[in-house]
C-alpha cells in the first residue's frame, strides 16, 4: 500500500527576459511586486534579480501538481508581461553575462554574497526543486541514502543548460557544473540515521560553516522546513510535460525506495565519490550518457538504465496512478531533453539569441495562450 503522505510539491526558478533583446533582466523585486494577494506567497526571493521563483501549493498527487504548474506559469507569464518582460525555463542563460547580474538586497542573500565573496557564475543557474513528502525523519534519511545512485538519472533527464557565455560549454548541463564551485553542493554522504544527519549539521552551526539548515545546497537532502525530500538536482526542465514526467518518476522511486526499507531489504551504500562518477557522466552527455553500473563492473546505455529504473517502479506507479506521466520519460529519452534542442537550434543559426528565442516558445508550449 503506498503511504498517502508521499504528497508533492515543486519549485520552478524561471527567467526574466527582454524580448526584445533576449537578455536576462534584474527586475525579480520589480516584478514580484506586481502581484496581487492570492499570487505574492507562492512567489519566493532568490540570491539574483533575474530569476522569479514560483512555487505550487502542497499536492496530493501528480495530476493536481500539472495543474497546478500550468496555472503557475500563466500567472508569472502574464505577470513578467505587466513589466515588458517574458520568461524563460532552462538552467542558464545562453549569452548574458553571469557578472552583470544583480544580487537580491536582502540580510539572507547578503550572508551568501559575504561567504562567497561576491557574484558566481554557480548563482546566476535556474533549477527544479521537487518535494516528496516523507513526514518521518529517520524513513526520510533512510530513504535519501538508497536514493543517491538515482540522482544522475535526474540530472540526465532534466538537462537544459548547454549553452553559456553565447557559445555550448561541451556539457549538457553547465549549470551543474557551476554549482560545483558552490559549498555544499553535489551528491551528499549517507547518513547512518536522522540524529547522525542532526549531529553534522549542528557541527556545521556550530563552527560558523553555515547560519542556517538551509545552506545545504546538495542534490537531495532532507527540506529544512517542510517534511519532505527535497530533490535539487535538476535543471529546469523548458516544457511542463517534462517537470510532470520527473515529478512522477521521483514520487514512483521515492515510494518503492521507501516500502524497500520497510520491508528491511538490504541494499549497498554507494561511495559518494562513485556517484559523482556517474554526475559528471549525466552532466556531460545528457541522456545519451553510458552510465557506470559499479555492482557490476560495466557501462550501461542510459536508455537501457531507464528501462530497467521504469520496471522498478512500475508498480508503485501503478498505485500510484502515475504509469501514463511515467511512460513520458521514454519519450525524453527518444525525444532528447531541452539541452539538445538547444544544440539544435545553434548549430542551425550560430546565434545564441536564436536559442533564447526557441526557449521563450518551448517554456509556453504546454499552457494555453490568451
Amino acid at each position: 500500500m503506498i503511504p498517502t503522505t508521499l504528497t508533492l510539491g515543486v519549485e520552478e526558478e524561471l527567467q526574466l527576459i527582454d524580448p526584445s533583446t533576449f537578455e536576462l533582466v534584474s527586475a525579480a523585486t520589480h516584478v514580484a511586486a506586481l502581484a496581487d494577494h492570492a499570487l505574492a506567497p507562492r512567489l519566493r526571493e532568490e540570491v539574483h534579480q533575474g530569476v522569479i521563483e514560483i512555487v505550487t501549493d502542497v499536492c496530493s498527487d501528480v495530476a493536481t501538481i500539472r495543474e497546478g504548474l500550468v496555472a503557475n506559469r500563466i500567472a508569472v507569464r502574464d505577470l513578467a508581461g505587466r513589466a515588458g518582460l517574458a520568461i524563460a525555463a532552462a538552467g542558464v542563460h545562453p549569452f548574458s553575462d553571469w557578472r552583470a547580474q544583480v544580487f537580491t538586497d536582502t540580510p539572507r542573500m547578503g550572508w551568501v554574497a559575504r561567504e562567497l565573496g561576491g557574484p558566481a557564475p554557480g548563482l546566476t543557474c535556474f533549477g527544479l526543486h521537487v518535494h516528496v513528502g516523507v513526514p518521518d525523519d529517520d524513513e526520510a534519511v533512510a530513504v535519501i541514502n538508497r536514493l543517491r545512485p538515482y540522482l544522475p538519472h535526474l540530472l540526465a533527464l532534466s538537462t537544459s543548460s548547454p549553452i553559456w557565455n553565447g557559445r555550448p560549454s561541451g556539457l549538457m548541463s553547465t549549470r551543474a557544473e557551476l554549482r560545483r564551485a558552490l559549498p555544499r553542493t553535489g551528491i551528499p554522504d549517507a547518513f547512518a540515521s536522522y540524529a547522525d544527519y542532526r549531529r553534522h549539521v549542528d557541527l556545521l552551526l556550530r563552527t560558523n560553516s553555515i547560519d542556517i539548515e538551509r545552506r545545504l545546497w546538495w542534490d537531495v537532502r532532507r527540506s529544512p522546513h517542510y517534511p519532505t525530500i527535497e530533490l535539487r538536482i535538476s535543471d529546469m526542465p523548458t516544457r511542463i510535460e517534462d517537470t510532470v514526467a520527473l515529478v512522477a518518476l521521483s514520487q514512483a522511486l521515492i515510494a518503492h525506495l521507501l516500502a524497500e526499507h520497510r520491508r528491511g531489504v538490504a541494499y549497498d551504500v554507494v561511495p559518494t565519490s562513485l556517484i559523482e562518477e556517474n554526475r559528471r557522466r549525466a552532466m556531460r552527455f545528457g541522456v545519451r550518457c553510458q552510465l557506470a553500473d559499479f555492482s557490476l563492473g560495466t557501462e550501461v546505455p542510459f536508455a537501457s538504465a531507464m528501462d530497467q529504473l521504469i520496471r522498478l517502479v512500475s508498480d508503485a506507479a501503478t498505485e500510484l496512478g502515475t504509469r501514463d506521466e511515467l511512460e513520458q520519460i521514454r519519450r525524453i529519452v527518444s525525444d532528447g531533453t531541452s539541452a539538445e534542442h538547444q544544440l539544435a537550434v545553434h548549430a542551425a543559426s550560430r546565434d545564441p539569441r536564436e536559442v533564447v528565442d526557441w526557449l521563450l516558445r518551448e517554456t509556453q508550449r504546454d499552457i494555453p495562450h490568451e
